[in-house]
């Protein structure tokens, strides 16, 4: 888990603006350091973001990977658009200066490129429920 400044100031550690976060949640918010790392690829889909975190841990864990659930999402029209990781950080820019993206921008991740993943990995069965979740929302991702 991580620890989000909700107001964005890092120095500003009081409780009400402290929030946990597992990592791929916290890098919604940083764009800019994840497309840096190239963690994830800026997307445009109209499925909820938190949705998509848990597709791409479900795809990691149980299936084939992120990488190929992002391929799936394409051929399937569930993502119209992706970028590249670089996309991330001109984005990042614009947040800063004042832009708001449209709400059908999202963060699709990359689990496997975060350094928690080979501790979820090697404690799978903890994400059962949630694949199962995911396997029953979206059918045709997991054929």
């Amino acid at each position: 888990m991580e620890v989000h400044h909700i107001n964005g100031d890092h120095t500003d550690n009081r409780p009400e603006n402290l929030a946990t976060l597992c990592p791929m949640c916290h890098a919604v918010f940083h764009v800019g350091i994840t497309g840096i790392h190239r963690r994830g690829t800026l997307v445009v889909s109209p499925l909820p973001q938190l949705d998509l975190i848990k597709l791409a841990r479900s795809h990691a864990l149980f299936e084939k990977g992120s990488a190929h659930l992002l391929k799936k999402m394409k051929m399937t029209g569930m993502v119209e658009k992706v970028g590249r990781e670089k996309d991330l950080t001109v984005i990042a820019d614009r947040i800063h200066l004042g832009w708001k993206p449209p709400e059908e921008f999202k963060l699709f991740p990359f689990p496997e490129r975060f350094r928690i993943f080979p501790h979820w990995k090697k404690n799978r069965e903890n994400f059962r429920s949630e694949y199962e979740e995911m396997k029953e929302k979206y059918p045709a991702l997991f054929r």
